[in-house]
Formats: C-alpha cells, sequence, structure tokens
C-alpha cells in the first residue's frame, strides 16, 4: 500500500493530524521495510517533532529499523525535548544489540540528560548488568555524577544491586564519591537495609564512619531505621558505637526513641554509653517518653546485674551471685525461687 501511495505522488514526510511523519509511524511500529521504502523515496531520515525516528525505534526496541535509519545516516546523537539521547533509552531498556549498534555508529557513551544522568547511570538504575558492562567496556565513565551527585555505584547501592554494584567496583568505582549532602553509598546502602550491598563497600575499603554532611554516620542510620544486620556488620567492622555528632543524639539514643529493642541490645552488648546526654536525657529515658517499655528493660539494670557489679571484688559474692543468675536457684536450696526485676 505504502508503495502504491508513493507511486500515486503521496508526500513523503506529510505530517498527520498526530504531529508525526510516516517514518515515524513506520519506526514506531517496527516496520523496517517500510521505513526502507520511505527512505528510498526521499524521506527526512532525522525529521522530528521533539522525538526522532530513531529514537522511538530504540524506545521500543525495534533493532531492524535501528539499522536501517541508521544506514540512511540518522543522526545517533539527536535527543528529544528532555536531553535524551537514542543511547540512554537502549540502555534503560537493557537493548543490549541496539546499545551496540549505536555505540558501533559513534554513539556518545558520556552523553547526558537534563539531569546530567548518563547511559551508564539510567542502565544501573534499571539494574541492566549486561548493558553495564558493555557501557563500561566502551569507556563509560564508573565515577560520572548526576546532578544530585549520584555516582552509578551510588545508585547500585541505593537499590541493592550486589552484582552491579560489584561490577562498578571492579572497574574503578570511587566507594566512598557522595553526594552534595555527604551520602556515601555505603551511608545509603545501611538505610536502605543492604547489608550485602554494605558488606561488599567495606571489602573494597569504604570508611565505616564516613558521615553525611548533618553528621550522621552510617552506622547512626542503620539504628534509626532498624537494620539490625547491618548494625551488626558495622559494629564488626570498627564502628564508633558512641558517634553523636549529630546534635547529641547517638545511635544508641536514636534506636530507643524509635524501639528497636533488637539494635538497642546489640549496642549495649558492645559497650555503647548509656548515661546522660547533652539533652540531660538517658536512652532509657528517651524510651520511657515513647512508650517502649521492652526498650526500657533492656536499658535498666536488673537487681542481680547490680548486686553482681557490687560484688566484684568479692569472689565469694560473685560465684554466688553468678550461680543465681545462671541457674535461678539459691545456692543454699534447691527450690527454685523467682527472680523480679525491680
Amino acid at each position: 500500500m505504502a508503495r502504491l501511495l508513493l507511486a500515486r505522488g503521496a508526500e513523503v514526510d506529510q505530517i498527520g493530524t498526530n504531529d508525526v511523519s510516516p517514518l515515524y509511524l513506520a519506526s514506531q511500529n517496527g516496520h523496517a521495510e517500510v521505513a526502507e521504502l520511505l527512505l528510498d523515496n526521499g524521506a527526512d531520515v532525522n525529521l522530528s517533532n521533539g522525538t526522532s525516528a530513531l529514537f522511538i525505534a530504540c524506545q521500543r526496541g525495534h533493532v531492524d529499523v535501528a539499522r536501517v535509519l541508521l544506514s540512511y545516516a540518522a543522526d545517533v546523537h539527536m535527543t528529544n525535548i528532555h536531553e535524551i539521547a537514542p543511547l540512554y533509552i537502549a540502555s534503560q531498556r537493557g537493548q543490549v544489540d541496539l546499545v551496540t549498534l549505536l555505540l558501533d555508529h559513534g554513539a556518545d557513551v558520556h552523553h547526558s540528560d537534563k539531569a546530567k544522568a548518563s547511559s551508564l547511570h539510567v542502565a544501573t538504575e534499571y539494574d541492566r548488568l549486561l548493558v553495564v558492562r558493555l557501557l563500561i567496556s566502551r569507556g563509560a565513565d564508573v565515577n560520572q555524577m548526576s546532578d544530585v551527585d549520584a555516582s552509578p555505584l551510588y545508585i547500585a547501592s541505593q537499590n541493592g544491586f550486589v552484582d552491579l554494584a560489584a561490577l562498578l567496583l571492579e572497574n574503578g568505582a570511587n566507594v566512598g564519591l557522595a553526594t552534595i549532602h555527604g551520602t556515601s553509598p555505603l551511608f545509603i546502602a545501611s538505610q536502605k537495609g543492604h547489608v550485602e550491598i554494605a558488606r561488599l563497600l567495606l571489602s573494597y575499603g569504604a570508611d565505616v564512619n564516613q558521615a553525611k554532611n548533618s553528621g550522621a554516620s552510617p552506622l547512626y542510620i542503620a539504628c534509626e531505621t532498624g537494620h539490625a544486620s547491618v548494625a551488626r556488620l558495622l559494629i564488626s567492622h570498627a564502628a564508633d558505637i558512641n558517634n553523636n555528632k549529630r546534635g547529641s543524639i547517638s545511635p544508641l539514643a536514636v534506636a530507643s526513641y524509635h524501639g528497636h529493642v533488637d539494635i538497642v541490645r546489640l549496642l549495649v552488648a558492645h559497650g555503647a554509653d548509656t548515661h546522660t546526654d547533652s539533652s540531660g536525657k538517658t536512652p532509657a529515658d528517651v524510651a520511657r517518653l515513647r512508650g517502649h517499655d521492652a526498650v526500657v528493660r533492656a536499658l535498666t539494670p536488673s537487681v542481680l546485674d547490680v548486686l553482681l557489679a557490687s560484688a566484684a571484688d568479692d569472689h565469694l559474692g560473685l560465684v554466688v551471685w553468678e550461680e543465681l543468675r545462671t541457674t535461678r536457684r539459691c545456692p543454699r536450696c534447691t527450690r527454685r525461687r523467682p527472680l523480679s526485676r525491680k
């Protein structure tokens, strides 16, 4: 039909009511033969209403159409109104063949959109491992920052993409490269609870105490958001357990405030300071005000703890109270006696 219409004098670049050309429609719908026919009859390969035929072919994943368009000198760098190039959209969709084709025709691997996000950024965001590997092999900058100063590694860490993060690190990603607010990949992984990402970053030398501009550390944010497994990992890598650079709030205080009893127990077991801070309140006071009774109990020494502490210099008393603590029996009789907390 297209051949007949052209033979009868149809205008090859006539814009329809939807503001697109016949070539655009053929490219959008994956009709490679029709696209080639139109181009043979003089269609403008780069005619655009804000989105080119090549762009829409890449967006729809039509590699055969894209190949035809490029053979007729389609502009591989022509962007849409958002400054998004065909390579960007093909990378977002995970179209390895299209990405390869575009790069082979000179697509700029470093080009970024209005938000300064590159093809590598968007491929990382959408977990396109094969595309990321291809882009890196063609020279993509693994430390290129977007307009919010997010690196590809930051994006992978934020989303918990372990394989992608490993690939980026293997290819020279800066493990400590932070956003404008000082948020490092380790911090965002800790905030999101991605323990395997955190473990990977630490294995590549991430600073366990690298804090945001506000002073909040990775351990602080893990305690605030309730990610006990991440907090445990950070502590095992010598995180500052009493870090309270964010005003007067320590990791223990913020965990107490939010009622994260498992984290409170973890911090106390590793020597966190339970005393009054500059606000005049202890973590137990904070938990009590919030109604977190389990946290209050975890922070309040039991009668046995007090007696054991007072008997620390008395060997006999220590033996007696240790027996009482571990067996809950009176050492002078065989009958169990309930031990109450005060």
